[in-house]
Parts: structure tokens; sequence; C-alpha cells
């Protein structure tokens, strides 16, 4: 409860009009956890000044997250995406899941070094995901399901180089099972559009970057397309079908394995409004995660500006 109070508090201060902002806080303001630290009296832990935005104590904010955070310098990517995955492990498990972390031992996909990708690489690339499946494991075989089962396996890629997602999810529960996705940047400034667009490729996201504005009309699906939104593409919906097969076996994929969440996380502030570029289609909305919604964690082991490379 102090983590997201901590959390929607920072967001709420930074900038309740900004349009990614007021997304985010609608998600956590829908929660059943929000819900009830908002409406029970004895958990209102800002009214008793047990936290702020300004002065929260780190013991507090690490006691909040229950020590799921890491050191986090400048330059240091792969803190970050460690950083990420333990927040989202934690947004998990205060929503009632029983989480898990596999490291994975293949890249989903491989990195390709194409300027250009066909459609014969696309087909190599299938036919290679479908024999490094063979030999992935993606940690179900020993946990126990039930029909009331809440269950997050948070993946990492099994090699620095993959092309897709930093960090997948598989996410069960009664109502669906799905596979989330982020990609996770770790910088001082939101970049021009043109490379963010090339970050939302990197979660199978074509964007159509002509588009004027913030939200963007994009394919979350772009079986259609060739390219590296398409290669990513490949590589996310492989992995959910290995998961749905390996559930199969298990007896729990009579709902199916879809593809859910696709978050962009990113280490600066969140920008202004004009610079973002969001993809979006009929039914689905790409998710952005700045700084102000990795609290508490984010800040809990922040280093000095002495200390940092």
């Amino acid at each position: 409860h102090l983590e997201k109070a901590v959390a929607e508090k920072a967001v709420t201060k930074h900038n309740t009009r900004h349009q990614v902002v007021t997304n985010e806080l609608e998600i956590i303001q829908s929660l059943k956890v929000f819900k009830e630290l908002k409406d029970d009296p004895l958990k209102k832990i800002f009214s008793f000044g047990l936290a702020s935005y300004e002065a929260t104590s780190s013991a507090l904010k690490y006691l909040a997250c229950f020590g799921l955070t890491c050191e986090l310098r400048v330059g240091f990517g792969g803190e970050f995406e460690e950083l990420t995955a333990l927040h989202y492990m934690r947004y998990m498990q205060i929503q009632g899941y029983e989480t898990k972390r596999v490291t994975l031992q293949h890249a989903w996909p491989p990195q390709n070094q194409s300027t250009k990708i066909t459609k014969k690489e696309i087909e190599e690339l299938k036919e290679a995901l479908k024999n490094q499946g063979e030999t992935e494991d993606v940690g179900v075989d020993d946990v126990v399901f039930t029909n009331n089962s809440r269950v997050c396996v948070v993946y990492s890629q099994g090699t620095p180089t993959a092309q897709g997602a930093d960090i997948l999810a598989l996410v069960i529960d009664e109502s669906n099972i799905r596979i989330d996705s982020i990609q996770c940047k770790h910088r001082k400034n939101w970049p021009e559009k043109k490379v963010a667009a090339k970050w939302w490729e990197s979660l199978g996201i074509w964007m159509n970057k002509k588009a004027a504005g913030t939200t963007h009309k994009a394919s979350f699906h772009p079986k259609s397309n060739v390219g590296g939104a398409r290669y990513s593409y490949e590589g996310l919906d492989s992995f959910r079908a290995l998961c749905e097969e390996k559930l199969k076996k298990k007896g729990m994929n009579d709902m199916g394995v879809k593809l859910g969440e696709r978050i962009l996380a990113i280490s600066c502030e969140v920008p202004p409004q004009a610079n973002l570029l969001v993809p979006q289609d009929e039914q689905e909305r790409g998710r952005l995660w700045f700084k102000e919604m990795l609290e508490p964690k984010i800040s809990v082991l922040k280093l000095g500006k002495s200390h940092e490379p």
C-alpha cells in the first residue's frame, strides 16, 4: 500500500494533466489494492505523516517494495532492466499474483544485423525460433495451478543482444493468460520521434512515422509488414506460442495465450506532451513508464553524484 501511495503521489504532483500520466493513474486507481488504500482510513499514510513526495525515507521505500530494487548507475542499462523487472514483479504481487523469475536460454528473437529485413529472413527466423523452442524452459513445469491461480513468471532474455523486448512476462489468472513485454531504455531525456519509433519496433509494433501528434496509428500485429517490427513481432509471438504449448501439457490453456501489454520503460522524467510518441490502434495502446511510474524503487538506492561514473 505504501508503495502505491508513494508512486501515485509522485505522478500526481508532476503533472496530472499529462495524458500519458493520466492513463497510468487510471490503471492504478482501478486496482483493488488502490481502492482499499483510498477507502481505509487506517491506511492513509500521507495523512499520518508517514510518507510524502518530498521526504519519504529510503528505509520506508525499501520496505514498501519488499526489497525488490537494485542499484542504478548512469550508463548501466542492464541495471535499469533489472530494476524494471523487479518493479513489474512487485506491481503484480500487490495484485495478488505469485511471482517467479526466469532467465531464458535463448533470445526471442536473436539479433539481426540487416538494414532491410526480407521475407526470406522472416521465414528463416520462424524456423530458428521453432528449433530453439525445443530446448527452452519457460519455468512452468514446477508451478502448481488451481482454478483460482494468479501466477506471473517474469523473464529476462537469454542474451543481451536480443532484438525483442528486454523483459517478458507470462501472466495467468482466472480471466486470461497473456504475455506482457517491456522494452527498457536508461537515459536522461526522451529522444526524437524517429528514435522512439525504433524502440516501439522492438516490441513488435509497426509505427506510421508520418502521422502527426502524440498518438500514432500503429499495427500491433504486423503480419503483412516486413522490417524490424515484423522481425521482433515474430519473436514475441513465437514465445507466446511456446508458452501456450507448455501450458497445454499441464492442462492449462483452455483459454489460449494472447499477447498482452506492450510497455516502454524509460528512466527519464515525463517529457512535454508534444514530444511523445504513443502507438495506438482500434483496440490496443502502448504504455509508457517514466521515472515517476517506477517510484519508489528507482530512488531507494540512488547514489550521490560523486559516486556516479
